[in-house]
C-alpha cells in the first residue's frame, strides 16, 4: 500500500505535522509515502527519508497540468490512496484519484474546513478524518450536509520521544535561561484566538507573586506585533521571552514547568499531546475537543476562556504547589501512553481507510 499526501501549504501547520507523523510511523507498517509539495518550498517541506519528496509546480486553481503530474505519480507509484486536507489539495488531488480510481482521503482541521466548497467535499472526498469527536459534531450542527459524508473520528498522536539533558541544556542556553528560573511557557500560532495576549496579561497579575518566573512563548504569527505591544506595555519586557517560529516543539516545551494553552478555538492541538508526551502539568482552557483528553484536576487544570484572572490564579496555584505539578504531570503522561502515540493512531488510521 502507498500513500500521496498532496501539500499545497505556504508553511509548517497542525495538518502538515500531522501528515508527517503518518508519514513517518506508517513506513515500518510497509506502506510508502509520496510527499507532493510547491516547488516554491522546497527549502521547508524537504522530508527526511523514508519519505519520497516531489516538489512540483501547481500554478493555478483546477491547473489541467497539476492534475496530470499527480496522476502520473499515482500510476508510477502504484498509490493506493491520496491525502488531502484544504480546498486547493482536494482539487489536485481529488480529481486525480478520481480519475485513476483510487479514494481520496481527508484529514480535517477543523470544523470549518466545511464552511465552502461543499460540492468539492461531496463529490471528491471517500473519507473525512477528524481529530476530536467535537469537531465532527460541531460539523454535524453547523453544516448539515456532512451527515451525508463519511466521516470517522482519529486522535492525533505524536511519537514518544525523549529529548536528551544535552538537548534541554542547549535549549536553556538558546533563551539565556537556567533550571534556577520558573518557566511558564507556551507553543503556538501567535493570532488572536490562541489566546497568547490573555496569558501575557496573567502572567502581569502573577509576576510578583512569582519573582522567579519566566514567561517563554514560542511561535510567529500575524498577531506577535500586538502581543510585543502588550509586553512593552505591562513592562514585562524583562520577564517576557517572545522566540517566534520553535525550530522543534518538543525541544522546546521540554524546558517548560508548567506549559499553557490558552487558546479560544481549537479541533484538537498537537501542542496539546506534545505537552501530555512530555509530562508537563498544563493548564488550557476547555474549548474544542480538548476535555476529550484532559479533564480538569485529574491529568490538568481547564481554566475559563479569555479570563486572565482565572488563568492567574491557576498559575499562582500549580507554581506553588510542586506536589500538583508532579501528579498532573504524571497523569497526563499516561494518558498520552494509553490513547496518543503515533502508534495508536497509525493503526486507527490504517483501520479507517482500510473500511472504504
Amino acid at each position: 500500500m502507498n500513500l500521496l499526501f498532496v501539500n499545497t501549504k505556504g508553511n509548517w501547520g497542525g495538518i502538515v505535522n500531522l501528515s508527517v507523523i503518518l508519514m513517518r510511523v506508517l513506513s515500518p507498517r510497509g506502506i510508502g509515502s509520496l510527499h507532493v509539495f510547491s516547488r516554491k518550498k522546497e527549502s521547508i517541506f524537504q522530508l527526511p527519508k523514508p519519505v519520497q519528496n516531489v516538489p512540483i509546480s501547481f500554478g493555478f486553481d483546477y491547473n489541467p497540468l497539476t492534475i496530470l503530474k499527480i496522476i502520473a505519480l499515482i500510476k508510477k507509484h502504484k498509490i493506493s490512496y491520496v491525502v488531502v486536507n484544504i480546498a486547493k489539495e482536494i482539487i489536485f488531488g481529488g480529481i486525480a484519484a478520481k480519475l485513476c480510481g483510487v479514494k481520496c482521503i481527508r484529514l480535517i482541521g477543523n470544523e470549518l474546513d466545511f464552511e465552502s466548497h461543499r460540492l468539492l467535499c461531496s463529490k471528491l472526498v471517500d473519507i473525512n478524518i477528524f481529530p476530536s469527536r467535537y469537531s465532527m459534531h460541531a460539523a454535524l450542527q453547523k453544516f448539515p450536509y456532512t451527515g451525508k459524508l463519511r466521516n470517522t473520528v482519529v486522535y492525533c498522536g505524536i511519537e514518544d520521544r525523549q529529548v536528551s539533558e544535552r538537548e534541554k541544556q542547549a535549549e536553556y542556553i538558546r533563551l539565556g535561561l537556567s533550571p534556577r528560573e520558573f518557566i511558564i511557557g507556551c507553543t503556538g500560532r501567535i493570532v488572536q484566538d490562541k489566546g497568547v495576549h490573555t496569558l501575557v496579561m496573567a502572567f502581569a497579575k502573577v509576576k510578583d507573586a512569582l519573582p522567579n518566573a519566566v514567561l517563554v512563548i514560542n511561535g510567529q504569527g500575524s498577531y506577535m506585533q500586538v502581543v510585543k505591544d502588550l509586553v512593552l506595555n505591562l513592562g514585562l519586557e524583562a520577564r517576557v521571552r517572545l522566540l517566534g517560529f520553535a525550530p522543534d516543539c518538543l525541544i522546546a516545551a521540554s524546558i517548560y514547568d508548567i506549559a499553557v494553552m490558552p487558546s479560544f478555538f481549537e479541533g484538537f492541538p498537537n501542542t496539546i499531546i506534545e505537552y501530555m508526551s512530555l509530562g508537563k502539568p498544563i493548564i488550557s482552557t476547555a474549548v474544542g475537543g480538548i476535555p476529550e483528553a484532559l479533564n480538569d484536576g485529574s491529568n490538568a487544570m481547564l481554566v475559563n476562556t479569555d479570563d486572565a484572572d482565572n488563568l492567574a490564579d491557576k498559575l499562582v496555584l500549580l507554581a506553588q504547589d510542586e506536589q500538583l505539578r508532579n501528579r498532573l504531570g504524571s497523569a497526563a503522561k499516561q494518558r498520552y501512553m494509553e490513547h496518543y502515540t503515533a502508534s495508536a493512531m497509525a493503526e486507527a488510521f490504517i483501520k479507517s481507510i482500510k473500511a472504504l
